[in-house]
């Protein structure tokens, strides 16, 4: 945990608190998912306060998409990739390059950034966050690159189609262990059906019309 904590630019004075920002649920009662629920609103307001001091004269839409950029699962795992966060979490036993596997490292690095909060206050917590978004931007890895489903609205609505339809067709109550959500994206004009799979809604739904996207861009319309 040394080098996390190197890596963070903060040191903690409680370790218990950084030992439960890196407890996976599959240990037990004591884990992070309250931190992590937490620690998720603080970087969703650190990443709209970023984006609003750096980019302004980027139009409130623009803003809305580099943010959902710069919190996304993938990012955030990325993140946690180079604070060595995945060596120090516990109780992860998932398969590597997994869904759930990135999930987990996401959720830890913004249970983490609630423990700073709740440690050291806001001012510390923000100036952590800070550095770790400041340097995705700086390595171009979050972009103003349109979302899968505004890109499928948008090319369905060029050529004078319905919008596309979601549908939840399950979630990891049933027991899929390295699932949360799966979604059908369905285009009915052109026959299209697509399934994504993530830890929100969200996510899945990206994913099927990521899907969507591509099968849409192929067909003769």
């Amino acid at each position: 945990m040394d080098e996390l904590e190197q890596q963070l630019g903060y040191v903690f004075k409680d370790k218990g608190n950084l030992a439960t920002a890196l407890t996976h649920k599959s240990c037990g009662a004591a884990n992070n998912e309250r931190l992590e629920f937490l620690g998720d609103s603080i970087l969703n307001f650190v990443a709209a306060d970023l984006i609003f001091e750096k980019f302004p004269k980027l139009p409130e839409g623009e803003m809305s998409r580099l943010r959902a950029n710069l919190v996304r699962e993938e990012t955030l795992a990325r993140i946690a990739g180079r604070l060595a966060l995945p060596q120090s979490l516990k109780c992860v036993e998932l398969t590597p390059g997994s869904v759930a596997r990135a999930t987990a490292f996401a959720d830890a690095l913004e249970a983490i950034f609630a423990a700073i909060y709740k440690e050291a206050g806001y001012e510390i917590a923000r100036a952590v966050i800070r550095r770790q978004l400041i340097t995705v931007l700086r390595n171009g890895e979050a972009t103003l690159v349109k979302d899968a489903k505004t890109r499928l609205q948008e090319l369905l609505q060029a050529f004078g189609h319905p919008l596309p339809k979601y549908e939840v067709v399950r979630t990891n109550e049933i027991g899929a262990e390295e699932l949360r959500f799966e979604v059908a994206c369905s285009v009915e004009v052109l026959r299209i059906n697509t399934i994504g799979f993530g830890r929100t809604r969200k996510a899945a739904e990206f994913e099927a019309a990521q899907k969507a996207v591509k099968l849409v861009q192929s067909h003769r319309l």
